[in-house]
């Protein structure tokens, strides 16, 4: 029964070719789309899963409350590194503990140079995390000077060789033993390093208590209740800082990291809603299409039905061949779906730099078999109860549904339905476009163009101050100058104090530059002056800030007065105000403007080189040229301002891409359908148009009416696609503390766009109705 069932299915679908292709292919994108978000969905709850101990591992965060700068409770995870040797020491419900601090530097073996991203950590941090040694023994990681290395990096560097034992040197200065090799990081791991260096070996200032630079982790024993536990630690930095701003830890679970923002708010587990959702609309827009589709095609079935139920069949065998039928399309649809997505997932990967795989688990199989359910039950259910429900007297007289005009109404709600849906994705991916390149061609309040930065470490470090003389040499190069941080970032260490203060301490950001920082990046002096080398003892204790510190701090004529920087710490510097520079942008622009100082300094870890508009090329060739014989040893490496402004918009980028696909996807779906129905539309009024052309009617006035009808739809599909745009929109600006307005030409496009895709699909069947000759077609009829 069910082979003769899905026999009858398949020669039914012989039998319309070309509508079975259009379903097929329609259902094949959307379960295809499906299937991607499905195995990258499933790869984000997979992070860190890995870890045998996730339950019992932990990140210790901080949050503050500053009346004088943020209108919001700020969170925070670094920390400094003495917090994790406190909270190991002193509660009894921390197992162990241990920093993660950044070790970027260039390793040497032989003639082999490779810069590596490291970390400096505890012993605690190999027992608390799952990177399973593969050579070595992990109680050498704490005696000496050694590192433990991953798989990778051991190849790069030694080849075949056994990397125990060998010695390294690292940034050309240091020699260090690998100890150990460890497991390359999983992809989906949130720890991420291809060597890991004792935390006593790192530097002084991941060690102080008043320097936020590491971020530390805790894992608890079996009975711990870490709510309690984050409770107990709430006033471990303020009983060490007492001169500093209030901050208050607490816990948040590993298992959380990926997902989830610091605060509980927001985060990435966003994204997984929005895009499972987009998800579901894009099969149900495809759905939409088997629907539409096969209810339009109700009169060329009718005698069909009608012919069966004369000979006995009931109503039950028409649903399950109907039904049939449409499970046998979301097979077929599911078999290319796989293909799709095969071929989609390489470019998906180069885009989210990920490995995404489509891996053939129960779980994998569950998904599938619930989309190739939900797609066939919600494609086929309505249309098999709508055709099996024909009374067969009436559709063997030929009063069948076939004289009606154009879609039947629930044929309308549902092309608007979907379109209303390609609307929302038209106009949120144009907010995007829309929001970054507001984000990236509004005034920064610096210059960001054509200046390159090189960070310095080893040879090249020390020998800074002559590369900055040779570089000046070149015609091409119009400034140089070193600073601590880019502009791009707000690096807050501490906070500022000064006399006759009204308010809190408050933290500021903090970067050390020389007196070529400002015509480099040319930032504007509201008052006083810049550092500059005519002034000695600018050196010793001047120091600018920026519009916003002024406001905080409340004073007038600010130039002259004194600062006190890390207030009764081993840090503490008193520092003369010289001049006050226009605000700039501290942060992207998700963050309102934050107070900034700037300190002087002759050496430091980044070069920031002004390069004359032209041939770049030619003059990062040069640069490369100069620092290698100065700095024979160091390896180059180097990125634009631009570039790293860019960095700040990644989220954005990452969802405006995705949107702009799963949009154009739900377009490409939906004007398949609407080919479908216009071509069903024009062949069922081939009587009607040769009567109209017979009585004098032009091409243009049939064309125009068979576009009427979809005109209509599209309009109301806009009216009810644009409140929630607007809403959905708006929402998503909110991120941003300047962001663009949401103008009426957002929506206005939008429309345009729906209607100019509806007319061209339209038309193109249209087209080919109205050039027919009326003799033919009224012989047809």
């Amino acid at each position: 029964m069910l082979f003769n069932t899905l026999k009858l299915a398949f020669r039914s679908m012989k039998k319309q070719k070309s509508y079975a292709i259009i379903n097929i292919l329609g259902l094949a994108v959307g379960m295809a789309t499906a299937i991607t978000i499905y195995t990258w969905v499933n790869n984000e709850l997979n992070y860190d899963k890995f870890h045998a101990q996730l339950d019992r591992l932990y990140r210790v965060a901080f949050y503050v409350k500053d009346e004088m700068q943020f209108a919001n409770t700020f969170h925070g995870e670094w920390l400094p590194g003495r917090v994790a040797d406190y909270l190991r020491d002193t509660y009894a419900d921390i197992d162990a503990a241990t920093i993660i601090g950044e070790a970027g530097a260039k390793l040497s073996y032989e003639d082999k140079n490779f810069y590596a991203h490291g970390k400096f950590v505890h012993p605690d941090f190999l027992q608390m995390f799952d990177f399973p040694f593969l050579s070595g023994d992990v109680r050498a990681f704490d005696e000496g000077m050694c590192a433990v290395i991953t798989q990778e990096l051991a190849d790069k560097l030694f080849g075949d060789q056994d990397a125990v034992g060998k010695t390294v040197v690292i940034n050309d200065q240091t020699q260090m033993t690998v100890s150990g090799v460890v497991t390359n990081p999983p992809r989906n791991s949130s720890i991420q390093f291809e060597f890991l260096s004792p935390y006593r070996l790192a530097p002084e200032y991941m060690k102080m208590w008043n320097n936020k630079s590491v971020q530390v982790f805790v894992k608890l024993n079996d009975q711990a209740n870490w709510q309690d536990v984050g409770s107990e630690i709430e006033n471990v930095y303020n009983i060490h800082n007492p001169n500093d701003l209030p901050n208050y830890l607490y816990l948040q679970p590993m298992s959380e990291m990926r997902l989830h923002k610091l605060g509980g708010e927001g985060g990435r587990i966003t994204f997984i809603y929005i895009f499972s959702v987009m998800g579901i609309f894009i099969l149900i827009i495809a759905c939409i299409n088997f629907i539409n589709l096969s209810t339009a095609r109700s009169s060329a079935r009718a005698h069909e039905i009608g012919v069966k139920k004369v000979l006995g069949s009931r109503r039950s065998q028409l649903f399950r061949q109907f039904m049939a039928e449409s499970f046998l399309s979301c097979l077929f649809a599911f078999v290319g779906a796989l293909l799709l997505s095969e071929l989609w997932l390489p470019l998906i990967n180069r885009l989210l730099r990920e490995n995404l795989q489509i891996e053939f688990s129960w779980m994998t199989v569950l998904v599938s078999l619930g989309i190739i359910l939900f797609t066939g039950f919600l494609g086929g259910l309505y249309p098999s109860l709508y055709l099996s429900s024909f009374r067969p007297i009436i559709t063997l007289k030929g009063n069948s549904l076939g004289h009606s005009r154009g879609p039947s109404w629930s044929r309308k709600s549902l092309v608007i339905l979907q379109f209303s849906i390609s609307i929302i994705f038209i106009i949120g991916i144009t907010v995007i476009v829309g929001q970054l390149y507001y984000c990236q061609n509004s005034d920064l309040g610096y210059d960001k163009e054509n200046i390159v930065v090189v960070p310095l470490n080893g040879e090249a470090w020390s020998k800074q101050l002559e590369i900055k003389q040779e570089l000046l040499k070149n015609a091409n190069i119009q400034s140089v100058s070193i600073s601590s941080n880019g502009l791009a970032r707000w690096n807050s260490s501490a906070g500022i104090d000064w006399p006759g203060k009204q308010g809190q301490v408050f933290d500021v950001g903090v970067n050390y530059v020389d007196g070529d920082f400002q015509k480099t990046f040319q930032l504007d002096v509201a008052e006083g002056r810049f550092f500059s080398p005519d002034y000695p003892s600018d050196l010793a204790n001047a120091c600018l800030l920026n519009e916003t510190a002024i406001r905080a701090m409340q004073v007038e004529n600010p130039v002259g007065k004194q600062i006190v920087w890390c207030k009764g710490t081993d840090f503490e510097r008193t520092a003369t105000i010289i001049g006050v520079l226009k605000d700039f942008h501290t942060e992207s622009f998700h963050s309102e403007i934050r107070p900034y100082v700037f300190f002087p300094t002759e050496k430091s870890s980044r070069l920031n080189i002004k390069i004359a508009t032209g041939n770049i090329g030619r003059s990062m060739r040069d640069i490369r040229l100069i620092m290698k014989n100065i700095a024979p040893h160091y390896t180059f490496s180097s990125f634009f301002v631009d570039q790293e402004l860019l960095w700040q918009y990644q989220t954005e980028m990452f969802t405006g891409v995705l949107v702009l696909y799963i949009a154009g996807i739900a377009i490409f779906i939906t004007i398949l359908g609407l080919i479908g129905l216009a071509s069903f539309s024009a062949e069922r009024r081939t009587k009607e148009i040769g009567i109209r052309k017979t009585l004098g009617a032009t091409k243009k006035q049939i064309i125009a009416l068979i576009t009427k009808e979809f005109t209509i739809l599209v309009i109301a599909a806009n009216l009810l696609g644009w409140p929630i745009a607007w809403y959905v929109a708006d929402k998503w600006l909110q991120n941003f503390a300047f962001h663009i307005s949401l103008g009426w030409w957002i929506f206005v496009l939008a429309g345009v766009i729906t209607l100019g895709l509806t007319w061209m699909t339209v038309s193109s069947q249209a087209v080919r109705a109205a050039s027919a000759n009326p003799v033919d077609t009224l012989r047809y009829e």
